[in-house]
């Protein structure tokens, strides 16, 4: 039991059992809020004992609290400028999917003439991972095509 003004120590209990957490509580007679954790048995206790009385699991709680903040308060949308290319005109999502399909195409052609990722991510100005994550792809792709020409023979 914990003062909320004084943030002081009132008591502690030394039971978990539903008629001796009712009886103990009964002795405070000005709860209003009960933080507690989980248990079923101090839920009950608590209804029993302070019907009115605010209960609450403080991590549970305050993260519910704050999912409830931020949908009803921060309504907000996200809005995406579209790009604009070289030239000044608008790019469309299929011309940002032309150039990602462009880009794996030079991985594959620069991978297939034998340079390594470490050269393919230099000579295409691409992270590392990217290069390594895209012939992973490109494999894994290459690999599902055979298997589907096969099952046709």
């Amino acid at each position: 039991m914990i003062d909320t003004e004084t943030k002081k120590i009132i008591n502690l209990l030394d039971s978990r059992d539903l008629d001796d957490v009712v009886k103990w509580l009964k002795t405070y007679l000005n709860l209003k809020i009960v933080s507690r954790d989980r248990s079923l048995t101090y839920a009950a206790a608590i209804r029993k004992a302070h019907s009115n009385a605010i209960q609450c699991h403080l991590l549970k709680n305050l993260t519910d609290y704050c999912k409830n903040y931020i949908t009803k308060k921060m309504k907000f949308k996200i809005k995406i400028k579209q790009a604009l290319c070289n030239n000044g005109e608008k790019t469309s999502n299929n011309n940002i999917g032309n150039r990602k399909s462009t880009r794996i195409k030079e991985a594959q052609h620069l991978n297939s003439l034998g340079l390594t990722e470490r050269e393919i991510s230099l000579q295409l100005k691409m992270d590392i991972r990217t290069v390594k994550n895209i012939l992973i792809w490109i494999q894994t792709n290459y690999q599902k095509m055979l298997h589907k020409r096969i099952m046709k023979k």
